[in-house]
């Protein structure tokens, strides 16, 4: 049947019938979904006439007629694009949120966590970078490790959370790291906490000591050690 709809649209482009053959290529797909041929015939039709709406729909159509979810994935991927090219951005999480229904995709949840960023949805922005820092390793699990910290402590201004966050980054990804050491010293001040300030302090000092071009940061720590312990300690 796919078949005989595409014949039947080849007919009618000839005969100059474009709105005729394309119903029928979309019939032809709709029948074949897995048939890349022909959903990029009516791909290209509704390019061609600028009708990127009505690509969209078709593409989220025959997403849900796929079977293969590599191509499925790709589908949904491909119409999130343009939708958010329209500036459709609540179509685009809409189609993100089906997408993940086949499982995590790092893009689709980095897309989601900058749109969440965008709209200041604090919490849903921590709870997606968790969830690609699952799917990632390296540098990039550390910066969206740090970046859920970061939001935590402001402008969400849960300092627990973010306090709980840091105390992750240097148990699970990098004890040393002193970008979360100097914060969460800070975090620890601002509620309240002097002693484990200057615990964290203390191994951010450790951290930096010998390390080249941080004699004046390491002596500006340990100034606000000494000050600690001669004062709120």
């Amino acid at each position: 049947k796919a078949e005989l709809c595409a014949a039947a649209a080849d007919a009618l482009e000839r005969a100059g019938d474009a709105i005729g053959a394309l119903l029928k290529l979309e019939a032809a797909s709709d029948l074949d979904p897995a048939n890349d041929a022909l959903a990029a015939r009516v791909e290209e039709s509704y390019q061609r006439d600028a009708r990127h709406t009505d690509q969209v729909a078709f593409l989220l159509r025959r997403a849900g007629k796929l079977d293969d979810k590599t191509l499925r994935v790709a589908t949904r991927h491909k119409a999130v694009a343009i939708q958010r090219g329209l500036g459709d951005e609540d179509g685009a999480r809409a189609t993100l949120e089906e997408l993940l229904g086949d499982g995590e995709d790092l893009p689709a949840l980095q897309i989601l966590f900058q749109m969440a960023e965008q709209a200041q949805q604090w919490t849903e922005a921590i709870a997606l970078s968790k969830r690609i820092v699952a799917l990632t390793s390296g540098d990039d699990r550390l910066a969206y490790a740090v970046r859920a910290a970061q939001i935590a402590a402001d402008p969400a201004g849960d300092v627990p959370l973010a306090v709980e966050l840091y105390q992750g980054i240097l148990t699970d990804l990098d004890a040393k790291n002193a970008y979360s050491l100097h914060a969460l010293a800070d975090l620890e001040l601002r509620r309240e906490s002097p002693t484990a300030a200057a615990e964290a302090l203390e191994k951010l000092a450790v951290v930096l000591d010998g390390q080249a071009g941080m004699a004046e940061q390491r002596a500006d720590v340990l100034r606000r050690l000494s000050d600690l312990y001669q004062g709120p300690i």
